[in-house]
């Protein structure tokens, strides 16, 4: 599959494969083919090794060959043998450390001051290359066999010439990287100055090849003849690299506007089909979620704001319930249910259960309601603050209610906060499934012979799916009818809950002990859930204020 960079440089390359081959290009052309009337250099007997490795041919084949296998020879191939040239001097370089800054020792160094010159050279060149080799792949040829042999006989025989690697040094700092013209498609003004610099470097190159080829009278004679040819052409060279660097930069500004009036029509784009996503997602959501409502046999759910309505209206309740015992009895809030160990234990423990259960005084015996309540449904309304990130499901009790209804009650309201659990298949197939439903073809054909336990395999199974953390407040369960087992079955169940949970998952129960006491049933439970706080209990019996 094709990366976004690699489609790209396709483009890229492409939008230059145009421009060459149609009537803009001519000039180009034109400047580029000048090249080709210029005699080949010669390839000298004492650079013929290092030139076959490399091209990697064998030491036994014709200079006919190694000039055939130059001209196949990619910048890149060439880069990647100078490159390993740096490397290898610097290792032996590193073997004359402790010795005399004179002979195999200084003679390694130049050497090495040549080749590291030599490979930024490239580097940069390389660039230039790429680009004008898109008209016609023998400009690429003709480069590399050119700077192939200009390296090889340069460092030869004048590895220490500092004027050339000022030159080298020059150009190599004058051009810009590769990369640079990855980001700018074909223009007119570039690819004249692009044309230029690889005619005026191979130039150069062939120039200095030719000078370096002569023997030692006869370059000494030109030198003084010409004492600062390489200077010149360099002089000559400089302009046209500053004005593509300039022509690069403007470019670049272009496409990065281009790119950034692009990316705002993207961005826009995305956020509508994201409205779109959102909008579908809702209306997906809502269906399964009407669904699921059916097969547990609710048909409507209360809306968010009508419980929170609820919340507020038992909240006041319990207080006007109590406000005649105010002065004489104490009653318990949330800033003191905080303040007890066991509610910092709770938590403090990522996954735990809190049973918060006690006697009410016998002035308030006949009241149906806990003294306890209040500090759990004020905890809800903390935890259900704006913004608050948590999701909590809250259920107060009555005795018409059976306990399934209670699982039924968080279920929704877990649903209705974390949808994406059912906006795949197999979330709506589990959670069914966990109901003791039989679905096919989208239609109910059976009920569940267990509808309690049903309902407790399905609530972990969304609470398997929920992000974290998780809230869950039961006020006072053991006033649903079906009172003994029922009630220890659904506290059992809570704890199961808490036990499996694979996220953070915080369950607190309020309980009236007069009407079931759960101390009675501790002893059935395994002790490590409670060495480990998973289980926590706190005892609060309702008693007299000091006078």
């Amino acid at each position: 599959m094709e990366s976004a960079g690699e489609g790209t440089q396709e483009s890229w390359r492409q939008s230059w494969k145009a421009w060459f081959s149609g009537s803009e290009g001519s000039q180009a052309r034109d400047v580029l083919g000048a090249v080709r009337e210029y005699d080949m250099v010669g390839i000298p007997d004492e650079a013929a090794p290092e030139l076959r490795r490399i091209t990697k041919l064998e030491c036994t084949t014709t200079d006919e060959d190694l000039r055939g296998r130059l001209e196949s020879l990619t910048v890149h191939e060439l880069r990647r043998y100078i490159a390993g040239e740096v490397s290898d001097l610097k290792d032996a370089e590193t073997g004359w450390q402790k010795k005399r800054n004179a002979g195999p020792k200084k003679a390694t160094t130049k050497i090495q001051e040549f080749v590291v010159a030599a490979d930024s050279f490239l580097s940069s060149f390389a660039g230039v290359v790429e680009v004008v080799k898109l008209a016609d792949n023998q400009y690429g040829s003709a480069a590399t066999t050119i700077l192939a042999i200009f390296f090889v006989t340069v460092k030869l025989k004048a590895s220490n010439d500092q004027a050339i690697q000022s030159s080298m040094r020059t150009i190599a700092h004058r051009l810009p990287d590769l990369d640079i013209y990855y980001q700018v498609f074909a223009d007119s003004q570039l690819a004249m100055l692009l044309s230029r610099a690889y005619r005026d470097v191979l130039v150069f190159a062939r120039a200095a090849t030719l000078y370096y080829q002569l023997h030692g009278f006869r370059r000494l004679v030109k030198s003084i003849a010409q004492p600062n040819k390489f200077q010149d052409m360099e002089g000559d060279m400089a302009q046209n690299f500053k004005e593509i660097r300039t022509r690069c930069d403007a470019l670049l500004a272009k496409r990065i506007c281009d790119l950034s009036s692009q990316n705002k029509e993207l961005i826009n784009q995305i956020r509508s089909l994201q409205i779109e996503v959102k909008g579908l997602h809702h209306r997906n959501d809502q269906e399964a979620a009407t669904a699921l409502r059916g097969k547990m046999g609710r048909q409507q759910s209360d809306p968010k704001t009508l419980r929170e309505k609820k919340l507020h209206d038992h909240c006041k309740l319990l207080r006007d319930i109590f406000a005649p015992y105010q002065d004489d009895l104490e009653l318990m809030t949330l800033d003191k249910l905080r303040r007890t160990p066991e509610y910092q234990k709770w938590q403090d423990t990522r996954t735990s259960m809190l049973v918060l259960h006690g006697v009410n005084h016998a002035d308030c015996a006949g009241v149906s309601q806990s003294w306890l309540s209040l500090s759990a449904l004020q905890l809800v309304q903390d935890l259900c603050g704006p913004e608050s990130g948590r999701v909590v499901a809250h259920c107060n009790c009555e005795p018409l209610m059976a306990v399934s209804e209670v699982l039924k009650s968080i279920i929704e309201q877990l649903l209705e906060q974390q949808p994406h659990v059912v906006r795949r298949q197999s979330g709506i197939d589990d959670i069914s499934h966990g109901l003791g439903l039989m679905t096919g073809k989208g239609n109910l054909t059976g009920a569940a012979t267990d509808g309690f336990n049903g309902c407790c395999h399905a609530a972990a199974e969304i609470v398997r799916r929920c992000q974290d953390p998780l809230y869950v407040v039961v006020n006072q369960p053991e006033l649903c009818r079906e009172l003994e087992i029922e009630t220890w079955d659904f506290i059992k169940a809570l704890i199961h809950l808490v036990e499996d949970a694979p996220g953070q998952l915080k369950v607190l129960v309020v309980l009236r002990t007069e009407l079931w006491d759960i101390q009675q049933r501790v002893s059935y439970l395994d002790k490590d859930i409670l060495d480990s706080n998973k289980l926590v209990i706190l005892r609060r019996d309702q008693e007299e204020l000091d006078p």
